[in-house]
């Protein structure tokens, strides 16, 4: 580290002032601030700040899928430890057996076991599954049942 710069007094012969600053070739002093924050600095370290929270809780929030409608790509990318083969296991044993009546029940497809069904217990969703739509005829077709007009 250089010694503080002597800067001669103007006027006094042979008398120097040791401030421990430099002068730029201007004459003018620069100071720099220090220990201070302006505004536009802590808007961009919260927006920053904002931003990340942002992502991070979109990271952690689980996906759900109802393992009565979902198909086996779905299952494949939702469920931790569930691959293509299992995903399509799942679904083989939904329509041999009918929906699944809890979370549980998937323990007895084989190659899923109870420790799979505890892992993804929260993306895990079990619904009835939707029934089709009945098909009306010709004849009801533009009709209203509903006797309020």
């Amino acid at each position: 580290m250089r010694a503080p710069a002597a800067i001669p007094r103007d006027g006094a012969a042979g008398e120097t002032v040791i401030t421990g600053r430099r002068r730029p070739a201007g004459g003018k002093e620069t100071h720099l601030n220090q220990g201070k924050i302006d505004m536009n600095t802590i808007k961009s370290l919260f927006a920053t700040l904002l931003f990340s929270l942002m992502l991070a809780g979109a990271a952690f929030a689980a996906e759900k899928v109802n393992i009565n409608t979902a198909d086996a790509a779905t299952l494949d990318r939702v469920l931790q430890n569930v691959g293509a083969s299992k995903a399509e296991a799942i679904v083989a044993y939904r329509k041999a057996n009918g929906p699944f009546k809890s979370p549980e029940q998937l323990a007895e497809v084989k190659g899923i076991g109870l420790r799979t069904v505890e892992q993804n217990r929260e993306r895990i969703v079990v619904s009835a599954p939707r029934p089709a739509k009945a098909a009306t005829g010709a004849a009801g077709a533009g009709r209203s049942t509903n006797p309020t007009r």
